[in-house]
């Protein structure tokens, strides 16, 4: 037994060693200081340690995963483009300050994966024709937070983009003259908002082809300025388009959302249909809340609160708009509650989802339900109790393989007892095992295969059962 205690400590010793191996190993990397971005070699992590001026391009390869700090720094200059990652870039800002100043047309050309967590972008005054941030065609792009200031585009996005939070300011307007103008965000393949600040006076965020949904934020144009556009413009400018805008605060001199583009040979581009459906938000337009082109445009509303009338809008007979707070509410005829396929019905553990259906318009609410929970069977002893151990009982599950135990108490045996008339007579000792007393070789034999062997005791008083000289 003492070899035993040695060993396990000695195990334990050694276990303890490991994990602290393992927290070495897997605290965070402590980033390289750099004071160029050419300090840049390999993948790892890295600090600036003071403000960097560049005149050429910094480029991340392919295969190449770099996370780089701005600590409060600023990069500064470029011809075209600061950074362009074909790799897996991050860019942090541990003392917020951090600045990238393109004099260039643009910030950041994203061809991989990126992700930015802080710091600010700067395009110098004047520049068109580039992007604070450009995401490339199949490039994957999500921005936690950020702040971007350019009198072109903010974010344009031909790839797969997320923000998550962030600020976007564009100056840019028709006054630059023809092809100077954008909005501020923009979309071209696939773009989830789920927060953000988004000003500009051309316009806030469009999508002019693929998908956009739009959670929350405040979008806005400039309010004093007469060539201001739309908060939000959805048009199949290079192919359809469909947006999903579940809330946000949306404000413009014009139409505060904007739905298709009816021009042709000219800014409507291709006039491929353009869909939105909106199920909430706010909508304040000096023209009008919102508004869908006769021909390339289409707008269901299924809630929100709007500055002008949009009953003519509304997905179904289900909504109605209030005309005091502009609001729209639904009342919807709905079915029973009924199991969904979006996932297996409540099981003991997992909980399940239901939905019931409008029988107007078709819509669906959706709710989980609560796992069921075990259905325990009275049990069955698995392990019988015996004087030198206790004995086990178990559960089992009746709608699913789970099982659990309980212990049955040792036997205690601490009388003498003697068997019926008839079997042969034996007497127990208070450390003597009672069916070895009690049962026949074969007998034995036949409980450990399973036959039901029952051993009957009386117990009697020990005046009659205990020689006169044991007493004394």
């Amino acid at each position: 037994m003492k070899k035993m205690k040695r060993l396990a400590s000695a195990f334990l010793s050694f276990a303890v060693a490991l994990t602290a191996c393992g927290l070495t190993a897997s605290a965070e990397e402590t980033p390289t200081a750099i004071t160029d971005l050419s300090q840049i070699t390999a993948s790892g992590s890295y600090q600036l340690a003071a403000d960097i001026e560049t005149t050429t391009l910094m480029q991340i390869p392919e295969g190449m995963s770099v996370t780089l700090d701005l600590n409060g720094h600023t990069i500064s200059g470029g011809k075209v483009y600061v950074l362009e990652n074909y790799g897996t870039l991050v860019v942090n800002d541990s003392v917020g300050t951090g600045l990238l100043h393109s004099s260039g047309a643009g910030g950041v050309r994203n061809y991989g994966n990126m992700t930015v967590n802080g710091g600010a972008i700067t395009i110098d005054k004047g520049k068109y024709q580039g992007s604070g941030i450009f995401n490339k065609p199949d490039a994957t792009l999500v921005i936690n937070d950020i702040t971007i200031n350019t009198d072109y585009y903010a974010l344009y996005n031909d790839g797969t983009c997320t923000i998550n939070g962030g600020e976007f300011h564009s100056t840019s307007s028709n006054r630059a003259g023809s092809g100077n103008w954008a909005y501020c965000v923009n979309n071209r393949n696939h773009m989830v908002i789920n927060n953000a600040v988004v000003t500009g006076i051309q316009g806030g965020v469009a999508s002019s082809n693929g998908y956009i949904e739009i959670h929350n934020g405040t979008f806005s144009t400039d309010p004093d300025d007469s060539t201001s556009f739309y908060a939000v413009y959805i048009a199949g400018e290079y192919g359809d388009v469909e947006a999903h805008i579940y809330g946000g605060t949306f404000s413009s001199p014009r139409y505060a959302g904007y739905i298709g583009n009816d021009n042709t040979g000219g800014d409507g581009g291709i006039n491929a249909p353009a869909i939105a459906t909106i199920y909430g938000g706010t909508f304040n337009g000096v023209q009008g809340s919102v508004y869908p082109c006769k021909n390339t445009g289409s707008l269901a509303i299924q809630g929100g609160t709007f500055n002008s009338d949009i009953t003519a809008y509304l997905a179904a007979s289900c909504y109605t708009q209030n005309a005091d707070t502009g609001a729209v509410s639904a009342a919807h005829t709905f079915g029973d509650w009924t199991e969904t396929n979006l996932k297996s019905a409540a099981t003991c553990t997992e909980k399940g989802t239901e939905k019931h259906v409008c029988s107007v318009c078709k819509a669906e609410e959706i709710r989980d339900t609560d796992a069921l929970g075990h259905d325990w069977d009275a049990g069955k002893v698995t392990t019988p109790a015996t004087e030198e151990a206790e004995g086990v009982r178990t559960y089992s599950c009746s709608r699913c393989d789970a099982t659990k135990t309980e212990a049955i108490a040792k036997l205690v045996i601490d009388k003498d007892v003697v068997s019926e008339e008839g079997a042969p007579e034996v007497s127990l000792g208070g450390d003597q095992n009672l069916s070895d007393a009690v049962l026949t070789e074969e007998e034995k034999q036949q409980a450990s295969e399973g036959v039901d062997v029952s051993i009957r005791l009386e117990v009697k008083d020990a005046a009659e059962t205990v020689p006169e000289e044991v007493k004394k």
